[in-house]
């Protein structure tokens, strides 16, 4: 008789492949660093690790104070540390003294740790208010404070932390994707049982080895019934779609594109890779680089762009209408027959470019 294994997908996943990282961090705490800067694309597992840091942090007996940068509290000065420092003056809409909240926040911290050493943890660090962002750099500078803080792709260290920095003594941690392996095991772990290999790669390829990508995708298989198990192994039956959460996250991050970047953007969606002489427009070689420093794209060592992570292909392939994506096909089906050299005509190997042909070929003779 086979049998169905319920999964617990809203559980906390397993922090698997970031032992190194997670030893990093910890091992900081109990030496002189006092900065410990966790860098990494969207979703590549900065807030888990810091939640691990925190949580051990206070299994070793030291005081945590966990903030987090957001847009909305970074207009109102102090707004991410007030609640978590009552001894602060509350915002009145005068300037601050710094020399004032210096010494409140130190009382503060003083008071509730005991004692104790204490561990700042701060995720999304660059979207602090200046004035909460001077404060911990200052707390940190002075030797209060153990400060561990994340910060998003391409976000620079705000200029008061690196003031404070110095490279011989504090630690920089970059998260790196999940490898295939190390996918097939959280999978597992996440899934309480066994994953036919076949499923762990195509999850690994879809989600890049992004943590957060990968949780999306599991999730909305298992509530499509794409991904089942009934035999003791979980299988994956076709493509994973994702969640309306995914597809949220990934298009959250395309709507401020401009016209150029976005139809560049979707036309790689479509075709797959493609060279920059291989995409219309005056402008292109801007919007992609405009792309590739928003860390949508990748240029290969081959002058190809493609898209950074192949869900962002399968979230902005399905945001588009049959009508659009067959526009894309027929305008680069006609602009790479015009612009094919004869090094790519003679060429016996199928690149992206003669696959987008060809299937432009096919889709208009549905039609």
């Amino acid at each position: 008789m086979s049998t169905t294994v319920v999964p617990h997908p809203e559980r906390q996943w397993p922090l698997l492949g970031r032992e190194r990282d997670l030893d990093a961090a910890l091992g900081a705490l109990d030496t002189a660093a006092r900065i410990v800067t966790v860098h990494g694309p969207t979703g590549v597992g900065k807030s888990r690790l810091l939640a691990e840091v925190a949580a051990r942090a206070v299994a070793a007996d030291r005081h945590v104070v966990e903030l987090s940068g957001n847009a909305i509290l970074a207009v109102v000065p102090l707004g991410a540390l007030s609640a978590q420092l009552p001894g602060l003056s509350p915002y009145d809409g005068t300037p601050h003294d710094p020399a004032r909240l210096f010494a409140e926040a130190g009382a503060a911290l003083a008071a509730a740790a005991g004692g104790r050493p204490v561990v700042l943890v701060v995720d999304d660090v660059t979207l602090l208010d200046q004035a909460s962002v001077l404060l911990v750099a200052q707390l940190a500078a002075a030797g209060l404070v153990r400060l561990v803080v994340a910060l998003r792709h391409g976000d620079p260290l705000p200029e008061p932390l690196v003031m404070t920095w110095s490279a011989a003594r504090d630690v920089r941690i970059d998260l790196v994707p999940l490898t295939a392996s190390t996918t097939q095991q959280v999978l597992e772990g996440a899934l309480d049982g066994a994953v036919a290999h076949r499923t762990a790669a195509t999850l690994h390829a879809v989600s890049g080895g992004n943590p957060m990508y990968l949780r999306e995708l599991v999730v909305g298989a298992l509530g499509d019934g794409s991904l089942s198990c009934a035999t003791g192994v979980w299988q994956l039956a076709g493509g994973p779609a994702g969640t309306p959460t995914l597809r949220d996250l990934v298009l959250a991050r395309v709507s401020p594109l401009g016209e150029a970047a976005r139809d560049a953007l979707e036309r790689l969606a479509v075709c797959g890779d493609l060279r920059p002489d291989q995409l219309p427009g005056d402008g292109v070689r801007a919007a992609l680089a405009s792309l590739e420093d928003a860390g949508l794209v990748r240029v290969g060592g081959d002058g190809t762009v493609g898209l950074a992570q192949p869900v962002y292909g399968t979230v902005v392939a399905g945001s588009l209408s049959r009508l659009r994506i067959e526009d894309i096909l027929t305008e680069q089906a006609a602009l790479l027959a015009g612009r094919a050299d004869e090094r790519d005509r003679k060429s016996t190997r199928l690149n992206s470019s003669h696959r987008c042909i060809s299937y432009a070929v096919f889709c208009l003779k549905k039609k």
